[in-house]
């Protein structure tokens, strides 16, 4: 299976199901399964709306963001082009993601949270997953 790391706290946002749209600087032209790798480190932004977004969801507590695990899958289903003319975003996602011009929105669905994280070394870009 396809996987992919993302810093915390944006992978553990993704798979408690507050965060549907991955924001890269990079296209895929894959589509299918993903797991969702939590790299090793947590990098919660000093942004004061960010954090109050954060305690507004219930997600600022940092048992909440295990750490060189895989900790879910979904499915990717599109990978768009950020432009001034996209769909929208609604405010939470804005917030949890950077959504500069030219950049690429990863369209997710169907989360799947793992009941206990898997241990594993991530890797950069898409990389292959033995479950």
């Amino acid at each position: 299976m396809k996987a992919i790391t993302i810093v915390q706290p944006w992978a553990s946002l993704i798979t408690y199901g507050h965060k549907a749209i991955e924001t890269r600087s990079w296209p895929t032209k894959y589509r299918g399964k993903l797991a969702i790798h939590a790299g090793k480190n947590l990098m919660i932004p000093h942004d004061g709306p960010f954090i109050a977004a954060l305690n507004r969801i219930g997600m600022f507590r940092e048992e909440l963001y295990p750490l060189g695990a895989v900790i879910g899958t979904c499915e990717l289903y599109d990978c768009i082009q950020v432009s001034f003319s996209n769909h929208p975003v609604s405010d939470l996602e804005r917030l949890f993601g950077c959504y500069l011009e030219g950049r690429y929105m990863w369209m997710l669905k169907d989360v799947l949270r793992f009941q206990k994280p898997i241990p594993y070394r991530g890797q950069r870009g898409l990389w292959n997953w033995e479950a």
